[in-house]
């Protein structure tokens, strides 16, 4: 019996250790890329057969096809849009920045940074956590599939806008202690804070998504995204 006991504790303990980062066995995950030559830092989760991603010109290009019934990022269509995943650990603090490149070429179309809640890479907990979308050249400071807590009843929501007019744009995203801090930018130096999010969720997976959805009589195409590059800057 102690020695069930004494196993139990030691599981105990190494589950604080691994949750407080003292030991960080995901910290390897989350690389630094500029795209020059692979994917091999990525975890790929492309359902629609007819969406593509690879490498184009320096870039990772991930096209989000109309075909098979769309690539969204939604509850109420599909979960089928294209994206690049790397995991981190789930109880540590990180900090990631992207370059989109892209030309918005119909309305619902949209790219940008994501979080995944689940434990699997193709789980359909992923929030749209930066992302610009398309309507009129304006993006939404915040969409949320399932719904984070803000830090207080004022921070932006789903229906909040910034304009914006040019068709690249920098995208912030740290965790830092239970909140994320959400920024973009024109240059990729002078940084903007969109809003402080608390978050009680554990996060598995960041990465970047690319989505173009049909919605009633809206036309629609498919759409292709590019990111520059891929910046770690804090620890996982």
């Amino acid at each position: 019996m102690k020695e069930i006991n004494l196993k139990i504790k030691s599981l105990y303990i190494l589950a604080v250790i691994l949750c407080l980062g003292i030991i960080n066995l995901d910290a390897q995950s989350l690389k630094s890329d500029d795209f020059s030559t692979n994917l091999d830092n990525w975890i790929i989760v492309n359902p629609n057969r007819s969406s593509t991603v690879g490498i184009v010109n320096g870039d990772v290009q991930l096209k989000a096809s109309i075909a098979n019934g769309g690539s969204d990022l939604w509850s109420t269509t599909n979960h089928n849009a294209p994206r690049i995943l790397q995991r981190v650990n789930p109880c540590g603090n990180f900090r990631v920045e992207t370059k989109l490149k892209v030309d918005f070429n119909q309305a619902y179309q949209g790219a940008g940074t994501i979080i995944v809640r689940g434990q699997e890479a193709n789980s359909e907990d992923e929030v749209r956590i930066c992302h610009y979308l398309y309507r009129g050249y304006e993006f939404f400071r915040f969409i949320s599939l399932a719904g984070l807590d803000f830090e207080n009843p004022n921070s932006p929501g789903y229906n909040d806008l910034i304009k914006y007019d040019k068709n690249f744009i920098y995208f912030s995203l740290e965790s830092k202690n239970k909140y994320l801090y959400r920024k973009y930018s024109i240059d990729g130096v002078n940084w903007i804070l969109m809003d402080s999010l608390y978050n009680e969720d554990k996060i598995y997976y960041v990465g970047l998504s690319a989505a173009s959805q049909k919605w009633g009589s809206t036309p629609a195409a498919d759409l292709v995204a590019n990111f520059e590059y891929w910046k770690v800057s804090a620890d996982t």
